[in-house]
């Protein structure tokens, strides 16, 4: 198959088993999440160097930014407007930290006035913090989500609580929908997160689970699929029977 665009870069060999995962599973949840084409060298091979191709820009930045986070390397990718927007709340965030730090400090040496308005501006910071994110969230959510309908949503790059409010939003579109069929949730495996350990699956697992609602963990290990109604989309024009539930619950 022949993609319309493809970037070489240096991934050192020792990062190759990683980027692989076991069986494949890394690699294949790249290629499958961003439609990008990994090509990595065979374990006896003294090259460094990976091949990603794509049939668009954006799913080949997509993908070598997935590769530099597991990675942990930096090819130089402009950032996306929800990564910029994280960037920022990282920095108000910090400044925030500083300042609560410096108010404490001034409260531990007797001088009240300046402990206060130090955290007073420690206080605007996280407010600034918390309005970035959430517009952060909002953009990365978009960003990830382009050309999915309603019955797919991809959860990378946001907050557990952010993920699991974006999924809340979702099952009550559905829901007044009348919606049947299965909702492929993709929350990935944990790959990208910075210990390595799922964050948003575990979370959204109880979510679901606690509405009760029916989830299947096991057939696709990068994603949550959810049985909505009766599980089979219905037939423009036809309506369910008396036995088959209308709703999500």
């Amino acid at each position: 198959r022949t993609y319309a665009v493809q970037r070489t870069v240096t991934v050192p060999g020792r990062y190759h088993g990683k980027l692989i995962g076991r069986h494949g599973a890394v690699k294949q949840e790249i290629e499958e999440q961003t439609g990008a084409s990994l090509s990595i060298p065979p374990r006896d091979s003294d090259s460094d160097q990976v091949t990603v191709e794509a049939d668009n820009q954006k799913a080949l930045n997509d993908a070598l930014r997935r590769v530099e986070v597991i990675c942990d390397l930096d090819f130089g990718i402009a950032d996306t407007k929800g990564e910029a927007l994280r960037k920022q709340a990282r920095v108000a965030g910090d400044r925030r930290a500083e300042l609560s730090k410096q108010s404490q400090e001034a409260y531990h040496n007797g001088d009240g006035a300046e402990a206060k308005e130090l955290s007073d501006m420690a206080k605007a910071e996280a407010s600034k913090m918390d309005e970035l994110n959430a517009k952060a969230a909002e953009a990365i959510f978009e960003e990830k989500n382009v050309g999915r309908g309603d019955m797919e949503m991809d959860l990378h790059g946001l907050y557990v609580q952010e993920a699991l409010d974006k999924v809340d939003e979702r099952l009550k579109l559905l829901s007044r929908k009348n919606a049947n069929g299965v909702l492929r949730i993709i929350t990935g495996q944990g790959h990208h997160s910075d210990d390595h350990v799922a964050k948003i699956r575990p979370a959204l697992v109880k979510q679901l689970v606690d509405q009760r609602m029916k989830v299947d963990q096991d057939s696709d290990p990068g994603a949550l699929l959810v049985t909505l109604g009766t599980g089979v989309p219905a037939v423009s024009g036809v309506a369910p029977t008396d036995e088959e539930p209308k709703g999500l619950f």
